[in-house]
């Protein structure tokens, strides 16, 4: 499913899976992922992590199956994480139109 910035906190990121599968997932800066941001094994297929900095990030999953198969890679996904204002306690600030951002 499609992955989208809600301005908050944290992004979530969730994807279909088997009973039993483990997971491997990546985040990287560069689309050849050269430099991991995030290099995680998962016992689910979902993951919550603390909102990164502003800028371009390139996603992608392998499962693991209970026997020890592991797949080959997800085809990669792109989220752009965009510059907002927050308020002091690291919240964004809103509007009737929603997460208030910057036009960068």
């Amino acid at each position: 499913s499609p992955i989208k910035d809600t301005g908050g906190s944290q992004l979530s990121f969730s994807w279909s899976s088997e009973p039993g599968q483990k997971f491997l997932i990546q985040i990287s800066q560069d689309e050849a992922f050269r430099t991991l941001y995030l290099n995680k094994n998962l016992d689910q297929a979902e993951l919550k992590i603390p909102r990164p900095e502003a800028g371009r990030y390139f996603i992608r999953v392998r499962s693991i199956d209970a026997d020890g198969y592991t797949s080959a890679f997800s085809a990669t996904q792109s989220i752009t994480i965009l510059p907002r204002w927050t308020t002091g306690n690291g919240e964004p600030v809103s509007s009737d139109g929603g997460v208030v951002g910057t036009n960068f």
